[in-house]
Parts: C-alpha cells; sequence; structure tokens
C-alpha cells in the first residue's frame, strides 16, 4: 500500500477522489439524463425546471453536507472526500450540459 497518498489525518486524498469520481458519474449520469432528455432525445431547458431539479439539489445537498459533517467529527474522512466530490461532479456536468445547450440554441 503506498503511504505517499494519506497525511497526518487519515485521509486518504487519491481514494476519495476516485471514489467520488466514479460515484458521481454512476449517480448523475442517469439522473441527468432524466432531468434533461425529453422524448426525442434532445437537452431542453424547459425541462430542467420542476420537481425533479428540486430533487437533485435535494439529494446532492444532503450528500455534501453528510461529507462536510464526517470531516469535521473526524470520521471516515476519505468517504467524506468520495460524498463532496461525488456531489460536485454533477454539477459541472449539468453546467457543461447548459452552456451545449445555450450554445446550440
Amino acid at each position: 500500500m503506498a503511504h505517499d497518498d494519506v497525511d497526518s489525518g487519515g485521509i486518504r486524498w487519491v481514494r476519495g477522489l476516485l471514489a467520488g469520481a466514479v460515484l458521481g458519474g454512476i449517480g448523475w449520469g442517469p439522473f441527468t439524463a432524466l432531468i434533461v432528455g425529453t422524448s426525442g432525445n434532445q437537452a431542453h431547458l424547459s425541462a430542467i425546471i420542476g420537481p425533479r431539479m428540486t430533487l437533485a439539489v435535494a439529494v446532492s445537498s444532503l450528500c455534501l453536507a453528510l461529507g462536510v459533517a464526517l470531516i469535521r467529527a473526524r470520521l471516515q474522512r476519505t468517504v467524506a472526500i468520495a460524498l463532496i466530490v461525488a456531489s460536485a461532479s454533477g454539477w459541472i456536468v449539468f453546467g457543461l450540459l447548459y452552456l451545449q445547450n445555450l450554445v446550440l440554441r
């Protein structure tokens, strides 16, 4: 096991970032397609507004709050980093989809 990715607080940064990226991709990929996708496989900005978007905000806020709470409690910091990265990665993808939709109008 490589010890270069562990600091004195016990955080395995590399594992946390990679796990967060995987969780974000698995969780946000289908969720983004569900929120933005329409019947013609075209992304429309009007499809973003609604109860599905509220659900996306609630889930990502919950993951972010749980990650911050785990870091402050000094428990499972690697898991906390993964939760924070996973919740942020979806909004990066959402932002890119939004910009793509604006350009292709």
